[in-house]
């Protein structure tokens, strides 16, 4: 396989290292891809390479501090132009609901212009975008390279991917098996509950994500159009699905490294540390769910029941359930009081990787987000895969609980998807139960992982072998991401990872958002913040930019401002003249960067298994040309080398109706992905190509144009401390004990499944921290909560609403269970911690499909079962698969401990994330 690609040894002392490059960076306006791709920016500066990193101009105070080169990293400034649905001054995701992404989209499409403009003043070698699906045309028009940079892994591309799935009508049948050609595992098959795959259908033909693009379009388009893709991920874990990738696109797939975080310089918010000191080590359960996700209320309350079940200490970092305001009003009843002295539900931003460090937290329960994935990986804390509804999360979590077997995924309902109280209690008490056989697999597994992730020059070797492929001088990199933290923050942390090898950044954040990422920039002389102005899009409140602004409603509005930051965006390309900008959803981007000269790449946060597996080009020979139903999406597309995967029916439904959706300016979500990939120069994302190089390889052989694996993207060691209100509850237990839930900052439950998974995580009698957004129709986790809950769980645990420093909870000793909604950057930071996974993927196509690699391709996790039809888990579920990977007699849980440790000591080892970082350094080279 095309071992240049991945993450291999750096060239012998004679061979002189390559130029540095001037690397755009355009990243989809989301925290979740700003971040990662500044994560990457960094470790590209780090190598001598010149970022410029397109962000919304407000949102640029959010990522400084990420910016660890600021004299290589150079944040672009995108004003981001107003789009009638979104609030005034919405940039990004975060500040805006879910439903007005699709605006962020459109507004992002519409700084088409400005960005050409910025590319032909910046006139960078190369740009990454993601969702960007204009910038490809645009960059190549500028005689810029341009790879479609996804911070994800490579598994979601390769098996639901456009490149793999070349058609809109997918079924549900179609993606219970993998596309032609998916490099399948006889010990590992993909299986997906109902509701997933129904999501998975859905999602493909029905979400228009900005500018009249369907969600699935804007990553084909942009997939096709790039010169290369890339990915988050190492050749040890990628490889096979880069190798895929690359195969089927018949253009580059790099592979960037796992992009493990930099080391904060920032300590952990004093209130959390206090907290966290006061449990013992690794008896503190971390539960986030993405910045972007709302669970439904009694989600969000089974989330919290399952936390509060599980006995232990726990830090909920939850955005309020959809429908309700605070955290507060969305606790169930009784929650608050039961669980006073141990658990905490916060409905705000923690610094999850700190969090993570946390001695104290033992287990992380993740949504399952690439970049969760990764800070979970490189933590000790155990960890629990509670995948939010995504084709990344699942595919992550599948991912981390399958085939890495790292962690333990949430048991969900077949149809409807839902967890209950009892399987997150179940997964947080496999995970951390000592005497579980499933949870000293997972253990040992994640050990494994987390060495291999964490071993020395690692990461380097990853990098060293991306820039193997790349042109002599250094890059100018503008990174673009979509308006939402849990796109800034991963795109940051690639931007520190970039900028770390010499590369300047020009990260493009909301002018607002800037000081939310400062703390991240470890660059701040190579990764320049560019202010983005996100014009106001009726609908959305004053001042919104992001996704963490708003609800999840609300989301297509931010796409529509961001879609308006066009003509900023292209002012800005030219002016700062970039090689290459990295984006994600902003479709438009390409065309803009093709005119300036500027290469464009469509850059994801999240794995590529899942990407190929939807992505609508490969699945248009199933579909003839029409929408994709469930039982095209039941199958994987052709070619898609992996026959196994199976999605649940509730899913495939919910991802059949999503491939219409409208995301902003009109775009419907897959066709602003699928242009996106379509112009772009390359396509990129977060992974190895050990992992999920056959996913790229899928990729590159449909669009023909390179597919980057950036690496896992592992969190930077932080240099900031876990807050102390975490650090001294997590304190309070014994080591590995608790179970942590995290189900995405942008999540919010239905209370019923917000409810069962509290419960599930108070019958496992552990304890338990559940960072969860309170349930729909809720504004605080307190109204949420089960009816007595609090009062039970009081002494163990804690359902908290607001932002968790993940990463250093899911570091904590005591932590040793992690359910996850399975957002990539969530899956990431689970497999290089120690604490067993449990899978408890949201209702999104990288959500199910992450889960799917965790806990059937990787067996690193387990996945909470959900119900075939309706996709609602019960808390036995959630108790039931935290007490798998915390049983250490249990043998599914032993299994897992041990593949989780293998990844993880794979993921951590010296030079692997170097490695990939090279490579793709290299590869963008070759773009330019």
């Amino acid at each position: 396989m095309k071992e240049s690609h991945g993450c291999t040894s750096r060239p012998p002392p004679s061979s002189p290292p390559p130029p540095p490059l001037h690397i755009a960076m355009y990243p989809w306006f989301a925290m979740g891809h700003l971040t990662p791709c500044l994560h990457l920016s960094n470790k590209l500066a780090k190598r001598g390479h010149r970022i410029s990193f397109f962000i919304p101009r407000r949102t640029i105070s959010k990522l400084q501090h990420l910016n660890l080169h600021p004299h290589l990293i150079t944040f672009i400034p995108i004003n981001v132009p107003h789009v009638h649905e979104l609030p005034l001054h919405a940039e990004t995701t975060s500040d805006v609901p879910f439903a007005l992404y699709t605006y962020i989209a459109t507004a992002m499409d519409l700084t088409e212009k400005d960005t050409e403009l910025l590319l032909k003043e910046l006139n960078p070698q190369i740009i990454l975008f993601d969702f960007q699906h204009w910038l490809p045309n645009l960059a190549r028009s500028l005689g810029i390279k341009s790879v479609q940079y996804m911070i994800a892994y490579p598994i979601s591309t390769a098996y639901l991917g456009e490149g793999t799935r070349k058609t809109l009508e997918l079924t549900e049948d179609d993606l219970k098996k993998p596309p032609p050609g998916f490099p399948y595992d006889d010990d590992y098959s993909f299986k997906f509950y109902t509701h997933e795959l129904r999501f998975l259908v859905e999602s493909r033909k029905n979400i228009e994500f900005g500018s009249g693009v369907r969600l699935y379009d804007r990553f084909y388009i942009g997939t096709k159009l790039a010169d290369a893709v890339g990915f988050k991920g190492c050749r040890q874990i990628d490889g096979l699905y880069a190798d895929y990738i690359e195969t089927v696109l018949g253009k580059p797939c790099l592979l960037s490294g796992p992009l493990l975080p930099e080391a904060s310089d920032i300590d952990l918010d004093k209130k959390w540390e206090s907290w966290l000191n006061g449990f013992k080590p690794g008896s503190v359960v971390y539960c986030a769910y993405g910045s972007e996700t709302q669970l439904q209320q009694n989600q969000f309350q089974e989330l919290l029941l399952g936390l509060e079940q599980t006995g232990l200490p726990f830090l909920a970092a939850l955005k309020p359930p959809v429908g309700f305001d605070s955290i507060e009003e969305a606790l169930p009843e009784g929650f608050k009081e039961r669980v006073e002295e141990r658990g905490v539900v916060y409905g705000g931003w923690v610094q999850q990787q700190l969090v993570l460090e946390h001695p104290s937290v033992g287990c992380f329960i993740t949504h399952c987000g690439s970049a969760s994935i990764t800070e979970a990986l490189v933590n000790t804390c155990q960890i629990v895969l509670l995948p939010r509804l995504g084709s990344d999360h699942i595919m992550n979590a599948r991912m981390m609980s399958g085939k890495l077997k790292v962690g333990v995924e949430v048991e969900k309902g077949e149809d409807n998807g839902f967890f209950s109280r009892e399987s997150v209690y179940k997964a947080v008490k496999t995970v951390i139960d000592e005497e579980s056989e499933v949870g000293r697999a997972v253990r040992e597994n994640h050990t494994k992982i987390r060495n291999l992730l964490l071993s020395e020059n690692l990461e380097s070797s990853c990098v060293d072998t991306m820039e193997e492929a790349s042109p002599p001088p250094p890059i100018h990199i503008t990174i673009f991401p979509w308006f939402a933290m849990g796109h800034y923050t991963p795109f940051l942390h690639f931007s520190n990872k970039l900028a770390k090898r010499g590369h300047r950044i020009s990260f493009f954040v909301p002018r607002k958002t800037i000081s939310k990422l400062q703390h991240l920039n470890l660059h701040p002389h190579l990764i320049t913040f560019i202010p983005i102005t996100v014009p106001h899009v009726h609908g959305l409140p004053r001042g919104a930019e992001t996704t963490s602004d708003v609800p999840f409603s609300l989301f297509p509005l931010i796409a529509t401002a961001m879609d308006q930051t066009e003509n900023d965006i292209e002012l800005l390309l030219q002016e700062l003249n970039p090689q290459i900008v990295f984006f994600d959803f902003q479709h438009w981007l390409p065309n803009i960067t093709r005119k300036l000269g500027i290469k464009s790449m469509q850059y994801w946060i999240v794995y590529p298994f899942s990407l190929a597996y939807f992505d609508k080009g490969p699945r248009q020979r199933q579909s003839q040309g029409n929408d994709l139903t469930e039982s095209d999406l039941m199958k994987p597309p052709p070619g898609f080398p992996d026959s196994s995967v199976k999605l649940h029916a509730h899913e495939l439904r919910f991802v059949a109706s999503t491939m219409k959706w409208e995301f902003g300016s009109g775009v419907p979500i897959y066709d602003r992905f699928r242009i996106g990939r379509e112009l772009a120069d390359a396509i990129g994302f977060k992974g190895c190509r050990e992992i999920d190089g056959r996913y790229t390889d899928f990729f590159e052989n449909f669009y023909k144009k390179p597919c980057l694996l950036s690496g896992p993207l592992l969190p930077e060691p932080s240099n900031i401390a876990l807050e102390e209100k975490w650090k001294s509850w997590l304190d309070r237990f014994k080591p590995g004990s608790v179970v942590y839930c995290a189900f995405g900052s942008e999540t919010a439950l239905q209370q019923n499944q917000f409810q069962e998974l509290l419960l599930g995580l108070e019958l496992t009698g552990f304890p338990f921290l559940a960072a969860c957004k309170p349930p729909v129709g809720f504004d605080s986790i307190e109204e949420a909560l089960p009816e007595g809950f609090k009062e039970r769980v009081e002494e163990r645990g804690v359902a908290y609403g607001g932002w968790v420093q993940q990463q250093l909870v899911l570091e904590h000793p005591s932590v040793g269970c992690f359910i996850t909604h399975c957002g990539s950057a969530s899956i990431t930071e689970a497999l290089v911690n120690t604490c067993q996974i449990v899978l408890l993927p949201r209702l999104g196509a990288d959500h199910v499909m992450n889960a799917r690699m965790m806990s059937m391709a990787l067996k690193v996790g387990i996945e909470v079962e959900k119900g075939e039809e309706d996709g609602l888990f019960t808390k036995e579920c959630v108790f039931k698969a935290v007490k798998i990977v915390m049983d250490d007699e249990s043998e599914v849980a032993r299994e897992v401990r041990e593949n989780h440790s293998k990844l993880k000591n794979f993921l951590l080892r010296k030079d692997f994330e170097t490695s990939c970082l090279d490579s793709f350094c290299s590869k963008l080279q070759d773009l330019l």
